[in-house]
């Protein structure tokens, strides 16, 4: 999906382990979930098909069937998606040789904290804003 120069493409989304070994590198510097939440990952890959540099996004959100809204959580992780971060000419996010980019997954996750009852209102959206004409929306997998 192109917005304001930049193509986002999702990867991948699911919910995160906190007591699995890939999911905690993800989760650095989180605390543990709200009672009844859980954590949910969603990993973008994002290219800058043009010769200028181009700023990303500064939020994200996710939003599910019965309008309830959700922030990304900012986190320490080396994964992390740099939001208000800049791709330069050509390039990509996750940057190549980093961390993020060779990864089981190869993108840079966005970290939402989620009540237990949203998997029940179904479909979740993700929101990249952009542009007023710009702005897009990906349904999201479970």
């Amino acid at each position: 999906m192109k917005i304001g120069g930049l193509k986002y493409s999702v990867v991948f989304s699911r919910y995160l382990n906190p007591n699995d070994n890939e999911d905690m590198a993800y989760l650095k510097g989180l605390e543990p979930a709200q009672n009844e939440h859980n954590y949910f990952g969603v990993f973008l890959q994002v290219k800058n098909p043009t010769h200028e540099t181009l700023g990303l996004v500064d939020e994200l959100t996710i939003t599910d069937s019965d309008g309830q809204k959700f922030e990304a959580i900012e986190n320490e992780s080396e994964f992390a998606f740099p939001f208000g971060g800049q791709v330069t000419e050509n390039e990509w996010i996750p940057e190549l040789d980093t961390t993020a980019s060779s990864g089981p997954i190869q993108g840079s996750v966005v970290i939402f904290e989620l009540p237990e009852e949203v998997s029940a209102n179904r479909p979740l959206l993700l929101h990249i804003p952009g542009p007023s004409k710009e702005s897009g929306i990906v349904k999201l997998d479970l």
